[in-house]
C-alpha cells in the first residue's frame, strides 16, 4: 500500500507500508430450552466457535462452578429460577461478549381433597373432587365441570383419575381413585297386601334380601315385618317401609302398601219373611231389602238356595228355617 503525500511547493513524497486484515473470531451460543428440577442432569453449553479464539471466559450466575476456562463446559448445576450465562471471548481481534438465560422450573406437588372411603349406587350422589393447585386437567370424561363425578355413572369398584398440571418445563400428575359400591335391590313377593280389620297381628309377606328393617303406621316387629292390623284401622291403607343395608354399608329402601278392608255389614230391614209353598223361587235379598255397606258383596249358604240368594220354598217344604 503506497501513501503519497505532497507539497506543491516542494516535492512529492511517497511512504510504502503493508497490513494484514486477519478473520474475526465470533461464537454462536444457543438458548438453551427451560428444564424441570426434577430431571435436571446439568446444563451443557451448545457453542459453535469461528475464528482463532485465544480465551474463554464463562460466567455462570448461581451455577456450579460459577466460572469455567473450558472452551465447551458440560453438566453445570443450577438451582431452580432464572439465571445468566456470559462468555466473553478474546483473539487478536480483541473481545466479544455473549449472554443467554438457563431457566431451571421447579414441579408442582399435586394434592387432593379427601373423599370418603367409598360411595354406594342408586343415591344419586354427585360428588366434587378438588385438585390443588387448580387449573390442570382429569383424564376421563366422565368428570364435569372441570371437578364433578356423578357416581352412579361408574363401575363397580375402584375408579382411578389422573389429574395433571404443567408449571413451566415440568408437568406433575398424580392419581385420585373413587371406590363405588353396589346396592341391593329390593323385591316383594306382592307389592300391595289386604287384611280384615280383626284379623289383629299379621305378617307380612317375603322381601329379598332379607334382613332388612321394617317401619311405618301399624309395624310392630321392625326385623320380622309383623303388623297390627288394628293399628292401621278398617278402611285405611298404610305405605311400609323395608330398608336394607349390604357389608358394603350401601342402604336401599323400598315400599309396599297394606289395605285393612273392614268387616261386612249388612243393614236387614226386617228378620222375618213369610213365603208361600208355591212353586217359583224369590230372591232374599230382594225380599227383605238387604242394604250392604259400600264395597262388599253378598254370598248366601243353605239349602235350596243358591250363592245369589235364589230360594226354592217348595224344596224347603213347610216350616220355619
Amino acid at each position: 500500500m503506497v501513501l503519497t503525500a505532497t507539497n506543491f511547493d516542494c516535492d512529492t513524497v511517497e511512504y510504502h507500508f503493508e497490513f494484514t486484515i486477519i478473520p474475526s473470531a465470533f461464537v454462536t451460543l444457543a438458548d438453551p430450552d427451560p428444564f424441570c428440577d426434577s430431571d435436571f442432569m446439568g446444563y451443557t453449553p451448545q457453542v459453535s466457535p469461528s475464528g482463532d479464539i485465544t480465551d474463554y471466559c464463562w460466567t455462570f450466575e448461581n451455577g456450579t462452578p460459577a466460572t469455567s476456562n473450558d472452551p465447551n463446559p458440560m453438566d453445570i448445576d443450577f438451582p431452580p429460577g432464572s439465571h445468566e450465562v456470559t462468555l466473553v471471548i478474546k483473539s487478536a481481534c480483541g473481545e466479544q461478549t455473549y449472554q443467554t438465560v438457563v431457566q431451571v422450573d421447579t414441579a408442582v406437588g399435586v394434592s387432593f381433597l379427601p373423599l370418603q372411603d367409598a360411595y354406594c349406587t342408586g343415591q344419586g350422589d354427585t360428588v366434587k373432587i378438588v385438585a390443588t393447585p387448580p387449573g390442570g386437567t382429569w383424564n376421563s370424561p366422565l368428570v364435569f365441570n372441570d371437578s364433578c363425578v356423578a357416581i352412579d355413572a361408574l363401575p363397580i369398584g375402584d375408579n382411578r383419575f389422573t389429574y395433571t398440571i404443567g408449571a413451566g418445563a415440568c408437568s406433575s400428575s398424580e392419581d385420585l381413585t373413587i371406590a363405588v359400591n353396589d346396592t341391593a335391590h329390593i323385591d316383594f313377593e306382592v307389592s300391595s297386601e289386604t287384611f280384615c280389620a280383626d284379623e289383629g297381628i299379621v305378617s307380612l309377606a317375603g322381601v329379598t334380601p332379607p334382613g332388612g328393617t321394617w317401619s311405618g303406621t301399624g309395624v310392630v316387629d321392625a326385623s320380622t315385618g309383623t303388623i297390627d292390623a288394628g293399628l292401621i284401622g278398617a278402611g285405611n291403607t298404610a305405605t311400609i317401609w323395608y330398608t336394607f343395608t349390604n357389608a358394603e354399608g350401601c342402604s336401599s329402601q323400598a315400599s309396599q302398601t297394606v289395605i285393612i278392608e273392614g268387616l261386612p255389614e249388612a243393614t236387614l230391614p226386617q228378620d222375618t219373611l213369610f213365603l208361600c209353598d208355591a212353586p217359583g223361587t224369590v230372591n232374599l235379598g230382594s225380599e227383605l231389602d238387604i242394604q250392604l255397606a259400600t264395597g262388599f258383596t253378598d254370598e248366601w249358604l243353605g239349602n235350596c238356595i243358591d250363592a245369589t240368594g235364589t230360594l226354592d220354598p217348595a224344596c224347603l217344604g213347610i216350616g220355619t228355617f
